[in-house]
C-alpha cells in the first residue's frame, strides 16, 4: 500500500517496463543473450525505492515501523504470488512428470511462499542456465525470494545506521558508510563466486541465486538515495548533465543485453554494466526532465511498468508449459509470453491492486488476510508434492503403471551405479580435487589397482561415456577425470594433463566436452593435443551428442496427460549450433597428427530428426546426458567406426 505522501515517478515505472520486457524476450528464446539482466535492473530499483520510503518515514517519525513496512510488502507481493503458485502447481499435474519435475515444482512453490525459493532452486535444479532449471515452472521465483530477503533485513540495517548516526556529529554519514561497506563486501563475494574454479562448492554462499552476491545491487540504488542526502549538491550539478547521464545509462543497459550471455560469469564484474546504467538513469530522472526520462515516462511504458510484477510472475510458467506441450513449435514460447499478459492483467486489476490499496485493517483482520492468502498455495503444494512422491511415483517405478521404454532416467541411478561398480580414481592428488554429485564422487576407474591404460578427459560429456568404455574394455583399467575446460587456462586440468602425459601406461586419451557451451578456445586447445600426442598418446576428440529441450522422463512413461510422448527434435537444432564453430574443432584436431576427430551425429540423428530413443530403449537420463544404456550404445558405435581405439 503506497502512502499518499509517497511520490510516483513515471520514469521508474518505465524502467520496470524495460526490465520485464527484456526478461520476457530472453525467456521466449528470442535473440537477446543478456535479457536476464532485467532482474538486476529490478534489484537496483527496489533498493532505490525502498530506501526512499524508509528515509521518509525516519525523517517524519524518527523510527521505522517494521510491522507496517512488512505488512505493506506482504500486500504488494504475496497475494499475486500466491495465486500464481497455486495455479502453476495445480496445472503441473497435467504437464510435469511425477518422477521428479512435479515434486520440484511443488517444493519450489513451498519455497516461494516461505521466502526461500532461491535456496530450494539452487539445491534442486542447479544453475540458472542448466537444463533442469529450464523445466521448473517456478524458476522465476528465485529473484522474488532474494528481494524478500532484502526487505526482511535491510530496514533493520538502515534503522541501526540512523540510530547510531544520531550520536555522531554528522548523523547522515554513518548510514552511507554502513551501506557502502555492505555493498563492497557483497560485490567482492560476487567476484569470488564468478571467478572460482569450483563455484558449485560454495553455491549458496557465492552462487547466482545468493542474496549475499546480490546485496550490492540493491545497495547501489540505496546509496543513490543516501548519497543525495549527504551531498545534495550533486543533484543540482546533475541537472546540467541529466541528458548525458540518461543516454550513458541507457547505453550501458543496452550494451549489457548484448555483451552478457549465459556463459558470462554472473554476478560479477559484468553485472556493473546494467547496475551502473540503471543508477545513471535514476540520477538523470531525479535531476531534471530530459528526453531519456521522458521516453521512459511514455504512457504505454508506465502501464507495462504497473503490470510488471504480475507479468514477471506469470510469463515463465506459461513458457515452460507451452514448450512442454508443443516442444517442436518454434513460436510456442513467444506466443506463451504474450498470452501471459492476460492473467497478469487480471491478477493486477482484481487481486494485486485491490489488496494493495485496502484501508487500514485491525490486527485480527490482517491476520485473517495473511492466512487466507498463504494457506491455499501451501496446502496445494504439500498435497501435490506428497501425492506425486508417495502415490504416483511408486506406481510408475514399480510397474503398476506400465512403462513404455527401458532405461534409467534421472541422475541418481547413474551415479549410484558408478559408486557401486567402480573404484576411486588415481592418483590421489587428482582425486582430492574431485567434484561430487550429491554424495557421489565424480572420478572413477574400472579396476581397483594397477596402472591406468585408457584416460577420458573432459566435462560431464566425458563422464557419460565412461561406463561404455569401461564395459567395452573389461581387461583394461579405464579412468575418467572431470574438468570444465580442457586447456591450460584451467589449473585443475593442467594438473590432470601433467599426470596423463607423465604416465607410461596410458596409451589412449579420449576428450569430450560440451564444446558449444564451453566455447573452448582452439588456440589454447591445440597445444593440449600436441602435448598428448608428443607424449606418445593416441588422442581422440569426441563431438557432443545432441541435447533436447525436454526431460527424458516423458519418453519413459506417459506421465503427464497434456505432454506428448515424442522423444525427437528437429535435426537442424543440433547441426546448426550457431554459437559454435564445429569446423574449427575438426580442423584443429586434424592439424595435429596423431589426433582423431569423432563425430557422433549419425548415432542419434537422421536427416530430419534427432531422437533420444532407439527401439524400446531410452538413451538419455536428462535432456543432455546419456544413461547406462546410452553410454554403451554410443561407445560401441564409436569403436565400430574407429577400431584403432585399442587402449
Amino acid at each position: 500500500m503506497r502512502s499518499p505522501k509517497e511520490p510516483r515517478r513515471a520514469d521508474i515505472q518505465g524502467l520496470r517496463a524495460l526490465a520485464v520486457i527484456v526478461v520476457l524476450v530472453f525467456h521466449a528464446g528470442l535473440p537477446l543473450p543478456g535479457g536476464f539482466v532485467g532482474v538486476d535492473i529490478f534489484f537496483v530499483l527496489s533498493g532505490f525505492v525502498i530506501t526512499q520510503v524508509l528515509l521518509r518515514e525516519w525523517n517524519e517519525t524518527g523510527q521505522i515501523r517494521f510491522g507496517s513496512f512488512y505488512l505493506r510488502r506482504f500486500r504488494r507481493l504475496t497475494p499475486a504470488l500466491a495465486l500464481m503458485v497455486t495455479c502453476t502447481v495445480a496445472f503441473s499435474l497435467l504437464v510435469l512428470s511425477p518422477l521428479g519435475p512435479l515434486q520440484t515444482a511443488a517444493k519450489t512453490g513451498l519455497g516461494a511462499m516461505l521466502l526461500s525459493a532461491n535456496a530450494v532452486i539452487a539445491n534442486l535444479t542447479g544453475q540458472y542456465f542448466d537444463a533442469p532449471a529450464e523445466t521448473n515452472p517456478l524458476l522465476n521465483t528465485w529473484s522474488l525470494a532474494v528481494e524478500e530477503q532484502f526487505y526482511l533485513l535491510f530496514p533493520a540495517i538502515l534503522a541501526m545506521g540512523w540510530a547510531v548516526g544520531r550520536r555522531m556529529r554528522n548523523p547522515k554519514v554513518f548510514p552511507l558508510l554502513l551501506v557502502t561497506g555492505i555493498a563492497i563486501a557483497s560485490f567482492l563475494l560476487s567476484m569470488t563466486g564468478s571467478t572460482s574454479s569450483h563455484p558449485e562448492d560454495l553455491s549458496w554462499l557465492l552462487g547466482f541465486y545468493s542474496p549475499l552476491t546480490r546485496a550490492w545491487e540493491f545497495a547501489a540504488g540505496a546509496l543513490l538515495v543516501l548519497g543525495a542526502v549527504v551531498i545534495p549538491q550533486h543533484i543540482k550539478a546533475a541537472k546540467n548533465l541529466a541528458f548525458f547521464l540518461g543516454v550513458t545509462g541507457l547505453g550501458m543497459v543496452a550494451a549489457s543485453l548484448w555483451l552478457i550471455s549465459g556463459s558470462t560469469p554472473f554476478p560479477g564484474v559484468w553485472t556493473l554494466l546494467p547496475v551502473i546504467g540503471t543508477v545513471l538513469l535514476l540520477v538523470a530522472g531525479t535531476a531534471s526532465t530530459n528526453p531519456v526520462s521522458q521516453a521512459l515516462s511514455w504512457t504505454p511504458m508506465v502501464k507495462i511498468g504497473d503490470w510488471s510484477y504480475s507479468i514477471y510472475l506469470w510469463h515463465w510458467p506459461f513458457i515452460v508449459f507451452a514448450v512442454a506441450i508443443w516442444p517442436k513449435s518454434a513460436i510456442a514460447a513467444v506466443v506463451a509470453a504474450v498470452a501471459s499478459f492476460l492473467p497478469a492483467m487480471i491478477s493486477y486489476l482484481f487481486l494485486e491492486k485491490p489488496i494493495r490499496f485496502l484501508p487500514k485493517l485491525s490486527p485480527r483482520k490482517n491476520a485473517s488476510l495473511i492466512a487466507a492468502v498463504v494457506a491455499p498455495p501451501l496446502v496445494v503444494c504439500l498435497m501435490v508434492g506428497l501425492w506425486a512422491t508417495h502415490t504416483l511415483a511408486p506406481r510408475y517405478e514399480s510397474g503398476t503403471i506400465q512403462g513404455s521404454r527401458q532405461g534409467d532416467v534421472g541422475n541418481t541411478t547413474f551415479f549410484k551405479y558408478l559408486e557401486k561398480q567402480h573404484f576411486p580414481c588415481t592418483p590421489e592428488a587428482i582425486r582430492a580435487n574431485a567434484e561430487f554429485f550429491e554424495t557421489y564422487e565424480r572420478c572413477k576407474q574400472s579396476k581397483p589397482k594397477g596402472p591406468v591404460e585408457i584416460a577420458l578427459l573432459g566435462d560431464s560429456l566425458t563422464e557419460q561415456l565412461y561406463p561404455g568404455f569401461a564395459e567395452a574394455f573389461p581387461n583394461k583399467n579405464v579412468v575418467y577425470y572431470l574438468t570444465a575446460m580442457p586447456t591450460a587456462a584451467d589449473p585443475d586440468f593442467t594438473e590432470i594433463l601433467e599426470s596423463v602425459v607423465l604416465s607410461d601406461s596410458i596409451k589412449t586419451v579420449i576428450i569430450a566436452v560440451n564444446w558449444s557451451f564451453r566455447q573452448v578456445p582452439m588456440n589454447e586447445f591445440k597445444p593440449v593435443l600436441e602435448r598428448l600426442v608428443g607424449a606418445g598418446k593416441d588422442v581422440f576428440v569426441v563431438d557432443e551428442n545432441p541435447s533436447f529441450p525436454f526431460d527424458p522422463q516423458r519418453c519413459k512413461f506417459q506421465v503427464a496427460p497434456l505432454v506428448p510422448q515424442d522423444c525427437s527434435q528437429p535435426a537442424e537444432a543440433y547441426f546448426a549450433r550457431p554459437s559454435f564453430d564445429l569446423s574449427a574443432l575438426i580442423q584443429t584436431t586434424k592439424s595435429v597428427k596423431g589426433a582423431t576427430f569423432i563425430s557422433v551425429a549419425d548415432y542419434f540423428c537422421q536427416q530430419k530428426t534427432c531422437d533420444m530413443t532407439k527401439g524400446n530403449s531410452i538413451l538419455y537420463r536428462d535432456p543432455g546426458h546419456l544413461n547406462l544404456i546410452g553410454s554403451p550404445f554410443e561407445v560401441n558405435r564409436i569403436l565400430r567406426d574407429h577400431p584403432e581405439i585399442k587402449g
